[in-house]
Protein backbone atom coordinates (compact mmCIF):
# COMPACT_ATOMS: atom_id res chain seq x y z
CA UNK A 1 0.00 0.00 0.00
CA UNK A 2 1.49 3.38 -0.99
CA UNK A 3 2.09 6.04 1.63
CA UNK A 4 3.44 9.57 1.56
CA UNK A 5 5.52 10.38 4.63
CA UNK A 6 5.34 14.03 5.67
CA UNK A 7 6.98 15.86 8.56
CA UNK A 8 4.17 15.25 11.06
CA UNK A 9 2.15 12.37 9.58
CA UNK A 10 1.76 9.92 6.75
CA UNK A 11 -0.97 9.79 4.13
CA UNK A 12 -2.30 6.59 2.62
CA UNK A 13 -3.27 6.97 -1.02
CA UNK A 14 -4.27 4.90 -4.02
CA UNK A 15 -4.09 5.40 -7.78
CA UNK A 16 -6.65 3.84 -10.13
CA UNK A 17 -7.41 3.98 -13.82
CA UNK A 18 -6.86 2.33 -17.14
CA UNK A 19 -3.11 1.89 -17.65
CA UNK A 20 -3.45 1.77 -21.46
CA UNK A 21 -2.17 5.08 -22.83
CA UNK A 22 -2.65 6.52 -19.36
CA UNK A 23 -0.42 9.53 -19.99
CA UNK A 24 -3.09 11.03 -22.24
CA UNK A 25 -5.80 10.81 -19.56
CA UNK A 26 -6.42 13.67 -17.10
CA UNK A 27 -5.98 13.28 -13.36
CA UNK A 28 -8.98 13.30 -11.00
CA UNK A 29 -8.60 13.61 -7.21
CA UNK A 30 -11.26 12.34 -4.80
CA UNK A 31 -11.36 13.80 -1.27
CA UNK A 32 -13.43 11.96 1.34
CA UNK A 33 -15.78 13.20 4.05
CA UNK A 34 -15.53 12.84 7.82
CA UNK A 35 -15.79 9.31 9.19
CA UNK A 36 -14.96 7.63 5.88
CA UNK A 37 -11.95 6.39 3.96
CA UNK A 38 -10.92 6.30 0.32
CA UNK A 39 -13.23 3.34 -0.35
CA UNK A 40 -16.23 5.65 -0.24
CA UNK A 41 -15.36 6.39 -3.89
CA UNK A 42 -15.31 2.76 -5.09
CA UNK A 43 -18.46 3.13 -7.19
CA UNK A 44 -17.24 6.33 -8.86
CA UNK A 45 -13.85 4.78 -9.63
CA UNK A 46 -15.55 1.76 -11.18
CA UNK A 47 -17.54 4.02 -13.48
CA UNK A 48 -14.74 6.39 -14.47
CA UNK A 49 -11.62 4.20 -14.65
CA UNK A 50 -11.48 4.28 -18.46
CA UNK A 51 -11.53 8.07 -18.62
CA UNK A 52 -9.22 9.29 -15.83
CA UNK A 53 -6.16 8.56 -13.80
CA UNK A 54 -7.64 8.78 -10.31
CA UNK A 55 -5.94 9.68 -7.05
CA UNK A 56 -7.81 9.09 -3.80
CA UNK A 57 -6.45 9.19 -0.28
CA UNK A 58 -7.38 8.85 3.37
CA UNK A 59 -7.52 12.29 4.91
CA UNK A 60 -5.39 12.77 8.02
CA UNK A 61 -6.85 10.89 10.97
CA UNK A 62 -8.92 8.58 8.75
CA UNK A 63 -8.49 5.19 7.15
CA UNK A 64 -4.84 4.13 7.10
CA UNK A 65 -3.45 7.66 7.39
CA UNK A 66 -1.93 8.69 10.71
CA UNK A 67 -3.14 11.37 13.14
CA UNK A 68 -0.81 14.39 13.36
CA UNK A 69 -0.74 16.47 16.54
CA UNK A 70 -3.67 18.94 16.65
CA UNK A 71 -4.79 21.56 16.02
CA UNK A 72 -5.01 21.88 12.25
CA UNK A 73 -7.29 23.72 9.90
CA UNK A 74 -8.40 23.97 6.32
CA UNK A 75 -4.98 25.06 5.07
CA UNK A 76 -3.49 21.86 6.50
CA UNK A 77 -6.10 19.74 4.68
CA UNK A 78 -5.39 21.60 1.46
CA UNK A 79 -1.64 21.34 1.82
CA UNK A 80 -1.97 17.57 2.22
CA UNK A 81 -3.46 17.47 -1.28
CA UNK A 82 -0.71 19.71 -2.66
CA UNK A 83 1.93 17.49 -1.04
CA UNK A 84 0.45 14.47 -2.81
CA UNK A 85 0.39 16.31 -6.13
CA UNK A 86 4.02 17.36 -5.74
CA UNK A 87 5.22 13.93 -4.63
CA UNK A 88 3.46 12.20 -7.53
CA UNK A 89 4.55 14.91 -10.00
CA UNK A 90 0.99 15.81 -10.93
CA UNK A 91 0.98 19.35 -12.31
CA UNK A 92 -2.78 19.76 -12.66
CA UNK A 93 -5.86 17.68 -11.78
CA UNK A 94 -9.63 17.81 -11.56
CA UNK A 95 -10.99 17.64 -8.02
CA UNK A 96 -14.08 16.11 -6.41
CA UNK A 97 -14.72 16.51 -2.68
CA UNK A 98 -17.62 15.60 -0.39
CA UNK A 99 -18.52 17.55 2.77
CA UNK A 100 -15.22 18.55 4.40
CA UNK A 101 -13.61 17.28 1.20
CA UNK A 102 -15.59 19.99 -0.58
CA UNK A 103 -14.31 22.57 1.90
CA UNK A 104 -10.81 21.38 1.06
CA UNK A 105 -11.60 21.91 -2.60
CA UNK A 106 -12.77 25.47 -1.92
CA UNK A 107 -9.49 26.27 -0.17
CA UNK A 108 -7.51 24.77 -3.06
CA UNK A 109 -9.53 26.73 -5.60
CA UNK A 110 -8.69 29.98 -3.82
CA UNK A 111 -5.06 29.33 -2.88
CA UNK A 112 -3.86 26.91 -5.56
CA UNK A 113 -6.35 27.30 -8.38
CA UNK A 114 -3.64 26.92 -11.02
CA UNK A 115 -3.18 23.28 -9.91
CA UNK A 116 -6.85 22.39 -10.50
CA UNK A 117 -9.04 21.97 -13.54
CA UNK A 118 -12.73 21.45 -12.84
CA UNK A 119 -13.84 21.35 -9.19
CA UNK A 120 -16.88 19.35 -8.05
CA UNK A 121 -18.04 20.43 -4.58
CA UNK A 122 -20.58 17.95 -3.19
CA UNK A 123 -22.80 18.48 -0.12
CA UNK A 124 -20.61 21.26 1.22
CA UNK A 125 -20.81 24.95 2.07
CA UNK A 126 -18.97 27.74 3.82
CA UNK A 127 -22.29 28.71 5.44
CA UNK A 128 -25.10 26.94 7.25
CA UNK A 129 -27.84 25.23 5.26
CA UNK A 130 -29.99 28.37 5.26
CA UNK A 131 -27.21 30.50 3.79
CA UNK A 132 -26.39 32.36 7.00
CA UNK A 133 -22.93 32.70 8.43
CA UNK A 134 -22.68 30.95 11.77
CA UNK A 135 -21.66 33.01 14.78
CA UNK A 136 -19.03 31.83 17.25
CA UNK A 137 -21.51 30.26 19.69
CA UNK A 138 -23.23 28.34 16.89
CA UNK A 139 -19.90 27.06 15.61
CA UNK A 140 -18.97 25.92 19.12
CA UNK A 141 -22.25 24.02 19.57
CA UNK A 142 -21.92 22.42 16.14
CA UNK A 143 -18.38 21.33 16.98
CA UNK A 144 -19.47 19.89 20.33
CA UNK A 145 -22.28 17.89 18.73
CA UNK A 146 -19.96 16.51 16.07
CA UNK A 147 -17.12 15.69 18.42
CA UNK A 148 -19.54 13.86 20.70
CA UNK A 149 -19.94 11.16 18.06
CA UNK A 150 -16.45 9.92 18.89
CA UNK A 151 -17.65 9.11 22.43
CA UNK A 152 -20.95 7.52 21.50
CA UNK A 153 -21.53 3.91 20.65
CA UNK A 154 -21.09 3.21 16.93
CA UNK A 155 -24.67 1.93 16.70
CA UNK A 156 -25.96 5.34 17.77
CA UNK A 157 -23.83 7.06 15.13
CA UNK A 158 -25.01 4.73 12.38
CA UNK A 159 -28.66 5.24 13.44
CA UNK A 160 -28.37 9.03 13.34
CA UNK A 161 -26.69 8.96 9.93
CA UNK A 162 -29.40 6.68 8.57
CA UNK A 163 -32.06 9.20 9.65
CA UNK A 164 -30.17 12.07 8.02
CA UNK A 165 -29.59 10.12 4.82
CA UNK A 166 -33.27 9.24 4.37
CA UNK A 167 -34.89 12.33 2.92
CA UNK A 168 -38.66 12.77 3.00
CA UNK A 169 -38.85 11.84 -0.67
CA UNK A 170 -36.75 8.74 -0.04
CA UNK A 171 -38.99 7.61 2.82
CA UNK A 172 -42.12 8.14 0.73
CA UNK A 173 -40.65 6.51 -2.38
CA UNK A 174 -39.13 3.17 -3.19
CA UNK A 175 -38.46 0.86 -0.25
CA UNK A 176 -35.82 -0.85 -2.34
CA UNK A 177 -33.98 2.43 -2.78
CA UNK A 178 -34.19 3.12 0.98
CA UNK A 179 -32.71 -0.30 1.69
CA UNK A 180 -29.89 0.51 -0.73
CA UNK A 181 -29.18 3.79 1.11
CA UNK A 182 -29.26 1.98 4.47
CA UNK A 183 -26.75 -0.64 3.30
CA UNK A 184 -24.45 2.02 1.87
CA UNK A 185 -24.40 4.13 5.06
CA UNK A 186 -23.84 1.09 7.30
CA UNK A 187 -21.01 -0.21 5.13
CA UNK A 188 -19.41 3.21 4.93
CA UNK A 189 -19.42 3.94 8.66
CA UNK A 190 -18.78 0.47 10.02
CA UNK A 191 -16.26 -0.46 7.35
CA UNK A 192 -14.15 2.69 7.54
CA UNK A 193 -14.27 2.61 11.33
CA UNK A 194 -12.24 -0.59 11.43
CA UNK A 195 -9.18 1.15 10.05
CA UNK A 196 -9.66 4.68 11.38
CA UNK A 197 -6.94 5.69 13.87
CA UNK A 198 -8.13 6.30 17.42
CA UNK A 199 -8.97 9.98 17.92
CA UNK A 200 -8.72 10.86 14.23
CA UNK A 201 -12.42 11.54 13.75
CA UNK A 202 -12.62 13.65 16.90
CA UNK A 203 -9.51 15.65 15.99
CA UNK A 204 -10.81 16.45 12.51
CA UNK A 205 -14.16 17.46 14.02
CA UNK A 206 -12.40 19.94 16.29
CA UNK A 207 -10.67 21.66 13.39
CA UNK A 208 -11.94 25.15 12.47
CA UNK A 209 -12.98 23.83 9.04
CA UNK A 210 -15.64 21.62 10.65
CA UNK A 211 -17.12 24.62 12.45
CA UNK A 212 -17.88 26.43 9.20
CA UNK A 213 -15.20 29.02 9.90
CA UNK A 214 -14.15 30.89 6.76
Amino acid sequence: MPYLDLASHRLHYRIDGDTHDSQSKPWLIFCNSLGTDLHMWDAQVAGLWQHFRMLRYDRRGHGLSSVPPPPYGLADFGNDVLALLDALQIRRAHFCGLSIGGLTGQWLGIHAGHRLGNIALCATSAQDRYGRKLDRAQRRRAGERTCDTDRRHRRTLVHSELQRSRTRHCRQGSRQFCRHVDRWVCRLLRGSGRSRPAGGYRTDCQSPACRFRR
